[in-house]
């Protein structure tokens, strides 16, 4: 029986009859689902109705792999319009009725459809554990197609995480794979994402040759988001050479190739990017706007990452057009999101541990239980025949192991406490530097808008030297709340963070000034990483006040050296302005150098200052262990 849209609006309109009395073969529940396929494309509506219709048919006949079908094509429609949690509650479904049918195929696919939208979540360690284990499933079958598209997905994962050696292998698999079975749908994604790969890492040519080497792949099974994923990483890659009318170019491609297919998510990002590059051309009313017009979808499809993304660069946007009300507003969505999705992972970790102690305590009093049915039919078999003193013996040696094992049971879960207690401590304090450094930004934001209302010049410039002191020390609380470590810090990304935004403060571009960084990639204890921070802000804004103003091509550079055998600290600010007139009369009511000398007193420390060619200043000081102060 051939099925017509007609037929479609029939059962849609009569479903309530039709689920309850009508009957349906498995053939016309597949041809059901045939035109469910074409509809989730043009009218998403009707394929919503359908699908509903479909699956309460499929599960009255108990056609479990047609309702699964229907489940999978619910959720790709969801996807492919950016509804993220409803795409994964339909493949969850689909994942359950998987499960049950024991079959590895469908349940390698299944984990996979799941991983596609944990993506697009930004749920990186979901999506991870979900790929492995569609691998584990998918390795044993004969679907070729399947593990290409794993390895792929794998790649990707790796290609965020900065590892390009697991990217490249992952994405060879896949293109060998697909170019042994002559796979054109395959070779245009797997030559798309080389040039992503390549495009990250600053190979430019290269990138463009693998996207224009995918375009050779364009036939009628190409669709057009997959297109538009091409124009959209061929703009991205003229962005970056700086060539933006052809950026532009390509970013409106591949907008009118999502808006065809109805690939909100993407679309949104191209938006993004368009956002970016109006930024960069100085068009920040631009950029603004762009942005906007797709807050609200970002929102609705609850794509946090993205959204994460775009209040970002709304701060950014502001911030350049002295708005700094509606920058410092942005900064706090952005960041409370980004915390949301920091904490999300933690957590997700701490239930798996939580998992693998059940599991374990289960083991465990499964395995007590098969021991008391071994002892048991032991004793037995020991009254038949009659040795009562091996009976004795055995009790002995079984009251032996029970006390050993309930102690290793003992010993196991206080382990386990002390590991959930010091997890919990740990979380608690990430919190902690994370609301003292919202704080400090706040107090920074204040200090700012006082800044552009204070009209006295010497007043203005002291709130802008207390403004710098502030986001010293919020830069490091940030660095704490975002590290795997929480009670030290590695003061390299630091220092140029800090001389990056020193800079702009000044109004420096990059390219005007030279910057010499060397600092050892070592942790150093909070206890010293603050007043450290705060001793080379105050040295590095000297610089930037003093020093550069009678120099054509200004020098900064910023040593710290951590010796761990010795036990002490160098720190080295140079630069080559005009200097110091006389070092030995540094002006003593000067605030800045008053606050680094006590800082360096605190700290134990000396301080020297060279003026023989530009200004040097070095800090030296011991690394002293901290004394508990914990009773016993």
């Amino acid at each position: 029986m051939k099925l017509t849209t007609f037929h479609v609006l029939i059962v849609v309109l009569m479903s309530p009859y039709l689920v309850q009395s009508q009957s349906f073969g498995e053939k016309q529940v597949s041809d059901l689902n045939q035109e469910l396929a074409k509809l989730i494309y043009s009218d998403t509506e009707s394929a919503d109705s359908l699908a509903h219709v479909i699956i309460r048919i499929a599960q009255r006949e108990f056609l479990k792999e047609e309702e699964a079908r229907s489940h999978r094509y619910l959720a790709l429609m969801y996807l492919l319009n950016g509804k993220l949690e409803e795409a994964k509650v339909s493949y969850t479904q689909n994942l359950d009725i998987a499960l049950e049918s024991n079959n590895n195929l469908w349940i390698g696919k299944a984990y996979y459809y799941l991983s596609e939208v944990t993506q697009r979540q930004g749920d990186d360690v979901l999506t991870l554990e979900y790929l492995f284990k569609a691998l584990s499933f998918i390795e044993d079958t004969k679907d070729i197609n399947t593990l290409a598209k794993i390895h792929s997905s794998l790649g990707t994962h790796y290609r965020k995480t900065g590892d390009i050696e697991k990217t490249e292998m992952y994405y060879n698999h896949a293109l060998n794979i697909r170019k042994d079975q002559k796979d054109s749908m395959g070779l245009f994604n797997s030559y798309v994402l080389f040039g992503t790969l390549y495009s990250s890492v600053n190979l430019y040519d290269k990138a463009k040759q693998n996207y224009i080497e995918s375009l050779n792949f364009i036939n009628s099974d190409v669709r057009s988001p997959n297109l538009g994923a091409v124009y959209s990483n061929l703009g991205a890659v003229y962005f970056q050479e700086q060539n933006l009318d052809s950026a532009m170019l390509f970013y409106d491609l591949a907008v009118k190739e999502y808006e065809k297919s109805g690939d909100v998510y993407s679309k949104i990002a191209v938006h993004n990017n368009i956002a970016a590059l109006r930024n960069e051309q100085g068009d920040y009313k631009g950029a603004i706007t762009t942005t906007l017009a797709v807050i609200g979808l970002a929102k609705e499809i609850d794509a946090k990452k993205l959204l994460s993304s775009l209040y970002y660069n709304l701060s950014g946007n502001y911030k350049a057009l002295k708005d700094f009300e509606k920058s410092f507003y942005y900064y706090k969505l952005s960041d409370s999101i980004d915390y949301e999705l920091t904490n999300k992972e933690k957590n997700a970790q701490l239930a798996e541990l939580q998992v693998q102690y059940e599991t374990e305590k289960k083991d465990k009093e499964i395995a007590l239980q098969n021991i008391a049915l071994v002892k048991g039919s032991a004793q037995r078999n020991l009254l038949i025949a009659g040795i009562s003193g091996l009976i004795i013996i055995s009790l002995i040696i079984y009251r032996a192991l029970a006390r050993k094992k309930r102690s290793n049971r003992l010993l196991t879960e206080q382990k386990y406490l002390v590991e959930k207690r010091e997890k919990e401590k740990a979380l608690l304090l990430r919190e902690l530097h994370h609301r003292v450094k919202n704080n400090f930004q706040i107090v920074s934001s204040l200090l700012n808008l006082q800044y552009y209302d204070t009209e006295d010049l010497k007043a203005a410039q002291a709130i802008k030297s207390g403004q710098a002191r502030v986001e010293a020390m919020s830069m490091i609380h940030r660095e704490l709340y975002q590290s795997e470590n929480i009670t030290s810090i590695e003061m390299g990304d630091y220092v140029k963070h800090m001389i990056e935004n020193t800079a702009y403060s000044f109004q420096y571009e990059s390219e005007q000034i030279d910057v010499l960084v060397e600092v050892d990639n070592k942790p150093l204890s909070v206890k010293y990483a603050i007043p450290l921070g705060i001793i080379v802000n105050e040295l590095v804004t000297n610089s930037f006040k003093h020093a550069f103003e009678t120099v054509s091509r200004p020098m900064l550079s910023v040593s710290i050296k951590i010796n761990e055998e010795k036990g002490t600290v160098s720190i080295v600010v140079f630069d080559n302005g005009p200097g110091i007139p006389d070092s030995s009369h540094i002006s003593k009511s000067s605030f800045g150098m008053e606050l680094i000398r006590d800082l360096v007193k605190q700290i134990k420390g000396t301080l020297s200052i060279d003026s023989q060619a530009g200004a040097k200043f070095s800090v030296d000081f011991p690394l002293i262990e901290e004394e508990s102060n914990v009773e016993g």
